[in-house]
């Protein structure tokens, strides 16, 4: 799985390192499965290290309850393809770290809160914030691993 988060190009790709590095012998789909199913405790495995490194705190009494949502988009090819052939779009609980939806759209589309369908009453989200917040949250993840 977190080799599949380092070389981040395929599930095939991934399943041949793990074959080439002599761990197993896996198929691209046994990964998909895998990484798929380890996603709670991917999501926890986050929380606490953020935690642990003061990046991410509870969620302070003003908010009343109310969830915040960070929303940023990522270009991303197609495998094989050489440039950006959609773009995917997502919103993240900045103090559960919770995937709250993700969108794909053409590579022309920006991001904006109204790319996303399950926004409610009682959540907030910003583009602006979106990519200051989740650059400081992986400069402590990777932080963590390399101190």
């Amino acid at each position: 799985m977190f080799l599949y988060l380092t070389e981040g190009k395929s599930f095939s790709g991934t399943a041949a390192l793990v074959h080439l590095a002599g761990m197993c012998s896996i198929s691209k789909k046994a990964v998909f499965t895998r990484f798929q199913k380890s996603g709670e405790w991917l999501r926890w495995l986050c929380e606490k290290i953020y935690r642990n490194n003061e990046a991410v705190g509870e969620a302070p009494q003003w908010l009343g309850g109310k969830k915040v949502y960070p929303v940023d988009a990522g270009d991303e090819p197609v495998h094989g393809s050489d440039k950006a052939d959609y773009r995917l779009h997502y919103a993240t609980g900045l103090f559960d770290l919770g995937m709250k939806e993700m969108a794909p759209t053409g590579t022309k589309e920006g991001g904006k809160v109204g790319n996303f369908k399950s926004f409610g009453e009682g959540d907030m989200s910003s583009p602006e914030i979106g990519c200051q917040i989740f650059m400081q949250l992986y400069g402590a993840f990777f932080q963590a691993f390399h101190s």
